[in-house]
């Protein structure tokens, strides 16, 4: 199995699965096609640029009575089908008449791209006896499919179990490993999904990535609605299939990329699709409902499709969490994802780039944005790398609207003025910009990324041990004397500083004003020179 990773934000990868019919781009929205699916549907799927869909080996060989035959050429679908196991069916009644080398050879047969295991899906039980035996049935399961897959075409999906008992995940994930299949899925996660638990699922697939490493593709079954598809495409999925298109049509729901409307509750279509340019709300409710539920599928469709370019579009520009920070504010359940993927910034950051040629700058909301990986990977960088002189003359002011903050004419002035003093005395000044979120940003790092690409105020830090941590570089420096030129923005931050110096006896010239600009630092300009050289 090839999978070529081409871009990367966050854990989120644009990348290439290639099958025998073609390559899947990631991350890559499978719909779930079912086995009495209507043509049309798959025409407009074509039309739209879908290259891969899903359907049920179980429910085709039923219908079908085993019937052998090209699943391409049966579903007029040239571009790579992946085909579920009957997993969700023993899931949902207990079993299957189907066995797992029935459905693995079965799947094989009809040409299938990417064959899923017959796993035993762990759902939602808390019975942790039921839990371990999905896990133990799952992996034999797993051991002994892989006699039969040596010399296919095909690429082989082996599901991680043991849903929300983690120990059990983990251990499944393993296990998993060891055998070595083309791409792993996280199962189970359907009714976590209907509750808007979104928490648990990227809990799930938190543990299972760090497990699996960033080699393997990763899909997940039963992604939902499409507000939920960034989140799990930044802790790392891959790929993901959805019925949601559907059944929510079904329901005369109408799905838009931040939540669902009943199409009675409507007035006008928020939308510009082909469907919602064609049809008004009036002539949907006036149509025969089969109809109205197959123009919703394809309207839903629409919006699944837009969701997964503007996602791929966030990963090519580097500037994912900005996306997720925006789209956290729609929803509730969406805020609380945020909130898990904040709590283990440390394995986003791990996967982050360090350096992109196309950076895009950073938005800040609130002083939760201060956890995103780049913040992260700053304060990192700073506390263990970076140096202040020995016997420093430590000049701090605050953060300045022009960004970066050196080609300020405040700084341009202030710097002139600097380097006419003698030597000995300008080889040991540090000049500091003091603010949030950064905290501390030394003069010679004012323009590297993301110190200079950011946008927003956040007036305070909630993280205090991150603040302690950055602070201490002050208080271990050995400090001569200290100018603080302080405004009210920052006043907290500017306070603890100087309790610090003050502790550590460092002589400070404190000049605290209202604003800062160029005439006014023009005023004090003979002031801080002259505590400098005395």
């Amino acid at each position: 199995m090839s999978f070529e990773i081409i871009d990367k934000s966050l854990a989120a990868r644009i990348g290439r699965i290639y099958t025998a019919k073609g390559f899947l781009e990631t991350p890559a929205l499978l719909p779930v096609i079912n086995v009495n699916f209507n043509p049309e549907l798959i025409d407009w799927l074509k039309k739209l640029g879908y290259r891969g869909i899903i359907t049920n080996a179980y429910l085709l060989w039923k219908k079908t009575g085993g019937k052998i035959f090209d699943i391409h050429e049966y579903l007029s679908f040239p571009y790579p089908v992946m085909t579920d196991s009957g997993g969700y069916q023993v899931l949902k009644y207990g079993s299957v008449d189907f066995s797992p080398k029935q459905s693995l050879l079965y799947q094989m047969k009809i040409k299938s791209d990417i064959c899923v295991i017959l796993d035993l899906p762990t759902g939602l039980t808390k019975d942790k006896e039921l839990a371990k035996r999905s896990v133990t049935i799952t992996l034999k399961r797993a051991k002994m499919a892989k006699k039969y897959i040596k010399e296919s075409s095909s690429l082989f999906v082996a599901p991680i179990q043991g849903g929300i008992h983690y120990d059990l995940l983990r251990h499944c994930a393993k296990r998993l490993k060891e055998l070595d299949y083309d791409i792993y899925a996280i199962g189970s996660p359907t009714g976590l999904m209907e509750t808007y638990n979104y928490e648990s699922v990227l809990k799930m697939i938190l543990f299972s990535k760090i497990i699996i490493g960033p080699s393997k593709p990763m899909h997940l079954f039963g992604a939902g609605h499409p507000m939920f598809f960034p989140f799990i495409v930044a802790m790392g999925i891959d790929t993901f299939d959805s019925a949601a298109y559907d059944l929510y049509a079904k329901d005369d729901r109408y799905i838009t990329r931040t939540r669902t409307f009943r199409i009675q509750e409507l007035s006008e279509l928020p939308c510009v699709c082909e469907i919602c340019r064609r049809f008004s709300v009036k002539e949907l409710l006036e149509m025969d409902k089969k109809e109205r539920e197959k123009m919703l599928a394809k309207h839903n469709l629409y919006v699944s499709l837009e969701e997964i370019k503007t996602i791929r579009t966030f990963i090519r520009e580097f500037s994912l969490w900005n996306y997720l920070e925006e789209k956290a504010r729609s929803h509730p359940s969406l805020y609380r994802a945020l909130l898990f993927l904040k709590k283990h910034v440390k394995y986003l950051e791990k996967y982050n780039p360090l350096t992109k040629a196309n950076l895009r700058g950073i938005f800040l909301f609130d002083s939760l944005s201060a956890l995103r990986p780049e913040i992260i990977t700053y304060y990192e960088m700073f506390i263990n790398n970076f140096k202040f002189h020995e016997n420093s003359i430590l000049i701090m002011l605050p953060f300045l609207r022009h960004k970066p903050f050196i080609r300020s004419k405040v700084s341009k002035f202030l710097t002139s003025k600097l380097s006419e003093l003698d030597i000995n005395i300008k080889n040991t000044i540090d000049l500091v910009y003091v603010g949030f979120p950064f905290i501390l940003v030394p003069y010679e790092l004012s323009e590297t990324y993301p110190l200079a690409q950011w946008e927003g105020f956040i007036g305070s830090l909630r993280f205090k041990n991150v603040l302690n941590r950055m602070l201490e570089k002050i208080q271990n420096t050995s400090i001569s004397k200290a100018v603080l030129i302080t405004t009210p923005n920052y006043k907290t931050l500017f306070n603890k500083i100087e309790e610090i110096l003050a502790k550590n006896k460092v002589p400070t010239l404190k000049i605290s004003l209202s604003s800062l600009n160029l005439n006014i630092i023009t005023q004090n300009i003979s002031k801080i020179l002259d505590f400098i050289t005395k």
